[in-house]
């Protein structure tokens, strides 16, 4: 257990590096280049390789490879770590032409209020992102082969190394304008991702690139037919907070940038403090799974969902309640009206709501594929998101409700999952009365620590309430702990025989 505590910690230092670097680089947009149509474009120039990054390290290679990899040999998880790595790259290589190729109608889909001139103007530069995408998915290969073997530190810090060469590259476009800037950004964006896959391919020590043998082929079907589940899955979830941009960017030119702004603080604990324990613990929930562990899988699967609810509620009410003062101190450094700082405010105060239901989905999505079931959080995340397209882009006028909207996408997507595990895996967690008492407990202390939130009203500086914030989320973390130590404590590893 101690290891994998220690590959955690190693995991959320890599991961916070990478999310305060994506954090510089927002506020570094914001304050060079305001909220603007150019802005618009910078960031879904940025997009196109972020979505990957989500789509394939965030998880969904690592779903699908790291059982395999945990099951084979150790020659044998080589091979086919050469394998999976050959075929993706050769067919998202041919994907990326093809997006390329009809990059005016991709930009026109990311961002549907850029106006056509823009549009024609710019998406000859936009398809040079596309390079970035085999690059990619390189990385998201290597990352899992990397996990398999426990090896999680260089790995956390391809976040790291993509941003700050992304940061690199807008500081240099900033000396440039109009067509200069976006194509030189478009080539920052295609050095990053193959810095991020070079610093994890060194790390594997595997020389990945070899001739397929079909004779030893390891690529099974079944395999295949997961790795796609998981990909979509994934890429459909992810794809929320892309469409409520795209919606929101109707409402006139550098609605999209804020939008984004309000989005990024909100990524940053879901990505350092939440999903980090779907990315740490799913080699171990896949290997109890085929050891037939149901004991202990379940044991440990209460205790982290525990876990995730505590942190994700000490994190999202402050959020909540101190986001004019978050707001103001990432972005209020140059071209921001104060007008655009309200609107993010007001917008962070909503999608912070989601915080605790991305978090909790991230580990179901994980549970479910660690247990080989892929098929089910693809079906349910596919229906939730074709609900928030219809009623997003059809009944929907304020910006404001898109956010309410995501926040109901969300909850019923992490209330479907445990109900498919309840019922259709038979995990019976809900009927354990030592996990549903500290449940209850902590949704009793989440309760008191927002209406004492509610009494106090803040006219301090910034960094006053920013202090505060960060004070009350370390008292509700230690007050939860104490109070559900003994469940929270129970998370063992049985040794090795």
């Amino acid at each position: 257990m101690k290891g994998l505590l220690l590959s955690g910690l190693f995991v959320s230092i890599g991961l916070f590096i990478g999310r305060i670097a994506g954090f510089l680089r927002e506020a570094y947009i914001a304050s060079k280049f305001g909220a603007s149509e150019q802005t618009d474009l910078i960031i879904v120039f940025l997009s196109t390789p972020d979505i990957l990054v989500n789509l394939l390290i965030g998880g969904a290679l690592g779903m699908a490879l790291i059982p395999e990899f945990k099951s084979l040999p150790s020659h044998h998880s080589q091979a086919l770590y050469k394998q999976v790595f050959m075929l993706l790259l050769v067919v998202f290589t041919l994907l990326a032409g093809i997006g390329a190729f009809y990059s005016p109608q991709i930009l026109k889909l990311f961002a549907p209020g850029i106006t056509e001139l823009s549009i024609h103007t710019y998406s000859k530069y936009f398809s040079l992102t596309f390079i970035a995408i085999p690059l990619t998915v390189a990385a998201g290969v290597t990352t899992a082969y990397l996990h398999s073997s426990n090896k999680f530190f260089i790995a956390s810090l391809g976040t790291l190394i993509f941003n700050l060469t992304v940061i690199a590259s807008l500081y240099v476009s900033s000396y440039f304008h109009n067509e200069n800037l976006l194509l030189i950004i478009s080539f920052g964006i295609c050095i990053a991702a193959f810095c991020r896959w070079l610093s994890q391919g060194l790390n594997s020590r595997v020389m990945p690139f070899t001739l397929l043998r079909i004779s030893n082929n390891l690529v099974t079907n079944d395999l295949l037919r997961r790795y796609l589940y998981c990909v979509l899955t994934g890429g459909i979830i992810f794809l929320v907070p892309v469409i409520a941009r795209a919606i929101g960017s109707q409402a006139g030119a550098g609605e999209l940038s804020l939008i984004n702004y309000a989005i990024k603080l909100v990524e940053f604990p879901l990505g350092v403090l939440l999903t980090v324990f779907s990315i740490v613990f799913f080699p171990l929930f896949s290997e109890l799974y085929a050891k037939k562990d149901e004991q202990e899988f379940l044991k440990i699967f209460k205790n982290v969902l525990l876990t995730v609810v505590i942190i994700s509620i000490a994190v999202f009410i402050p959020l909540s309640h101190f986001s004019s003062a978050i707001a103001h101190l990432i972005y209020d450094w140059g071209q921001l009206s104060q007008e655009q700082l309200e609107k993010i405010t007001n917008y962070l105060g909503l999608v912070s709501l989601t915080l605790p239901f991305q978090g909790v989905n991230a580990l179901l999505i994980a549970v479910l594929a660690a247990r080989k079931d892929t098929k089910s959080p693809l079906i349910w995340s596919s229906f939730l998101v074709i609900v928030f397209i219809i009623i997003g882009y059809g009944f929907i006028s304020e910006v404001s409700s898109v956010f309410s909207l995501m926040i109901g996408v969300y909850s019923a997507l992490s209330f479907i999952l445990l109900m498919i595990l309840v019922f259709q895996h038979k995990m019976s967690f809900l009927n354990h009365q030592d996990f549903l008492v500290a449940l209850l407990k902590v949704l009793t202390l989440s309760l008191i620590y927002h209406f004492l939130l509610v009494q106090i009203n803040f006219t301090q500086a910034v960094w006053l309430e920013i202090s505060f914030a960060t004070i009350s989320a370390i008292v509700f973390l230690l007050i939860s702990t104490l109070m559900c130590r003994n469940q929270i404590s129970n998370i063992r590893i049985r040794k090795k025989s």
